[in-house]
């Protein structure tokens, strides 16, 4: 039987939290993280609070996107296979993915994929990834 398995997993540069002087508890809710996101946002310093796959397509920002509605309690589908992309948590998830892309990303942010993140990551340019 064919399997498929992925995980998601949100990580951190204690060095530009520091620098910022932003808080960011051990379980950080959404918000927190948008809220330290956008204390260590820095465009003019090339520093962005948050690097998240923009770039369209399944392996990029779909398969990102579903986590993040995961993590609003959301889903694809109810027990009678009934869609669910109509509901609040899909709003509120969508609506945090927009504003941590377009209001703490880096430019061009629809169009950057995971290796392009990874690396704005390693060169201490983003902090959340």
């Amino acid at each position: 039987m064919p399997f498929y398995a992925e995980i998601s997993v949100t990580y951190f540069r204690k060095d530009l939290i520091k620098e910022a002087d932003a808080l960011l508890p051990a379980n950080p809710t959404y918000q927190e993280i948008l809220t330290a996101a956008r204390a260590i946002h820095d465009p003019a310093g090339a520093v962005f609070g948050a690097c998240l796959r923009g770039k369209p397509g399944w392996g990029e920002n779909v398969a990102l996107t579903s986590t993040i509605v995961n993590g609003h309690c959301g889903r694809w589908f109810d027990e009678t296979w009934r869609p669910q992309i109509d509901t609040q948590e899909w709003k509120a998830a969508l609506l945090w993915y927009r504003a941590a892309l377009k209001d703490f990303g880096p430019p061009n942010a629809a169009e950057l994929d995971y290796n392009e993140n990874l690396a704005l990551f390693a060169h201490g340019k983003c902090d959340l990834r």
